[in-house]
């Protein structure tokens, strides 16, 4: 359903779990889609318009940076130092 119930979809998930727009009972159903389709909107209508402050989450600080390891140097006895 879109808002406003300008579009209602009915599918049988049992035969149609991927809900192909082609498999629509919509029209054919409209006594079980009237009285969903004003229980949706009922329901939306009890919704707040503006979220609850004291359910909004607080910024958080920004991270301090991560400091990264350096490079680790190895020497063997015979050559120079080994970036790796």
């Amino acid at each position: 359903m879109t808002y406003g119930a300008e579009r209602v979809e009915l599918h049988n998930l049992s035969s149609n779990r991927a809900e192909h727009a082609t498999a629509d009972e919509s029209k054919a159903q409209s006594e079980i889609v009237a009285p969903l389709s004003k229980l949706a909107l009922d329901w939306y209508a009890t919704l707040p318009t503006e979220a609850d402050p004291s359910c909004l989450s607080k910024p958080m600080a920004s991270p301090s940076p991560t400091p990264r390891p350096g490079r680790l140097r190895i020497k063997s006895a015979n050559s120079q130092a080994m970036k790796m």
